[in-house]
């Protein structure tokens, strides 16, 4: 989504370094829930009002992001899991490495 985003931006007419941001902010958007400045988001919903007109699927996408009718990728809930394996990961290759010293 985020090179969607760019090119649709660039062809808008934004210069690089706002179509960069963009699309930066719509991958925040659609990975994990951010919410941004009333106007960044409301130039996302206008960057993608004419390809989702069009029925490109990550305008759609963007748009149900931007409304709030879509789930994060990404939840606290699974940020805890994934960092307790990590943690159990870690201890495991410590108590390996302490027992090969032993």
């Amino acid at each position: 989504m985020e090179l969607e985003v760019r090119a649709a931006a660039l062809n808008q007419g934004f210069d690089e370094l706002q179509a960069d941001m963009l699309a930066s902010c719509a991958r925040n958007v659609y990975a994990i829930g951010c919410e941004y400045h009333p106007n960044t988001a409301t130039l996302l919903q206008e960057l993608c009002a004419a390809p989702a007109a069009k029925g490109d699927a990550w305008a759609l996408m963007l748009q149900r992001c931007l409304q709030g009718e879509m789930p994060r990728l990404r939840s606290n809930d699974a940020a805890r899991v994934r960092m307790e394996a990590a943690q159990r990961a870690a201890a495991q290759r410590k108590r390996d490495k302490d027992a090969s010293a032993s």
